[in-house]
């Protein structure tokens, strides 16, 4: 054991997991220290200068938005857990910028709803004090509660975000894909339900960009890149709700050309796929998303008895008068 004589102040403990410890490619915060064993193998303590502290943009261009030596934590669900988006950004950037310094963590914990993933903010993300924060949420939500429920929780996560100084890249869910196109896969959702499911995720990415640009936030659209691309979509999923490697590249395109990167700068990574997707999310015709908030007068006020019914086959929910049998019907 050899002592270490540290300053008066704080100071920072980064551990670095084994490559057989559950870790990847990248750093990973995923769950309490508590009863967590891990094997240390190396501490070594490094004395930053106020001269190597200085950061130094050179090997990156000025038109990308990330910089030397910044720290990104990649958050979400099992669609971030998996690192196929994570893992593709990280090839092209480091491709692209070899001796970028960037540190990328990956904060995915697979079923995360938006209000699980509000809650960990103070344990999984804020300590780590990243510049960045890509996150991607509502595939989970979409199966599971209203987009008045989603629209808070992911409100509250802005807010604390950006209370914090982070800067934050809001992903669109990917959407939902009929089972249909992988006969291999495990049936999960039955069809009308797939449907149903992707058309709340059009709900979500409506809340996502209104709430982006309440918070000053950028917004990679992935739902429109997967979905509205020139691929065939079961090309870029692996199965109902999941994205597959290429979708993953997909989803790394759409963040790094929110982020700035050039067409120049994909085809330097000599991948002729980057390029491909590149030009691929330049043609994508961005529609605007609906609102979740519909209002209708159903019946007027004379007609107070009806019988309500909701249909997953047109996402809709219908109301009969029982006076008549008068149908009103909201998408």
């Amino acid at each position: 054991v050899v002592p270490v004589n540290l300053s008066a102040g704080e100071h920072t403990l980064e551990l670095r997991f084994h490559p057989n410890q559950r870790v990847r490619i990248m750093n990973r915060v995923t769950e309490d220290f508590k009863e967590h064993r891990i094997m240390i193998q190396q501490v070594k303590f490094v004395k930053v200068t106020n001269e190597e502290n200085q950061q130094d943009h050179s090997a990156i261009s000025p038109g990308f938005m990330l910089k030397k030596n910044q720290k990104v934590v990649f958050l979400g669900d099992s669609i971030t857990d998996e690192e196929h988006f994570p893992q593709q950004l990280k090839r092209i950037v480091d491709k692209v910028f070899p001796k970028n310094g960037i540190k990328f963590y990956n904060s995915g914990i697979s079923l995360n709803r938006t209000w699980d993933t509000e809650q960990r903010l103070a344990r999984d993300v804020l300590p780590l004090k990243p510049d960045w924060v890509i996150f991607c949420l509502g595939t989970n939500d979409a199966m599971q509660i209203e987009p008045s429920a989603f629209e808070k929780a992911y409100d509250s996560i802005l807010t604390k975000l950006r209370d914090a100084g982070i800067k934050v890249v809001c992903l669109t869910p990917p959407g939902f894909i009929d089972e249909r196109f992988h006969r291999s896969a495990k049936y999960a959702h039955t069809r009308d339900r797939i449907r149903a499911l992707d058309r709340t995720v059009d709900y979500e990415a409506g809340v996502i960009t209104k709430l982006a640009k309440k918070h000053g936030c950028l917004v990679a659209d992935s739902l429109a890149a997967l979905r509205d691309s020139d691929l065939p979509r079961d090309r870029l999923m692996a199965n109902q709700w999941h994205p597959n490697q290429e979708g993953g590249r997909m989803m790394a395109v759409s963040i790094l050309k929110t982020l700035g990167f050039t067409v120049a700068e994909f085809a330097k990574t000599k991948d002729p796929l980057d390029l491909e997707y590149c030009r691929i999310i330049d043609h994508v015709e961005r529609k605007p998303y609906p609102s979740w908030q519909n209002k209708l007068e159903v019946f007027g006020p004379a007609r107070k008895s009806m019988i309500g019914a909701a249909s997953y086959s047109d996402n809709s929910v219908s109301f009969f008068s029982c006076a008549d049998g008068d149908r009103k019907s909201v998408v």
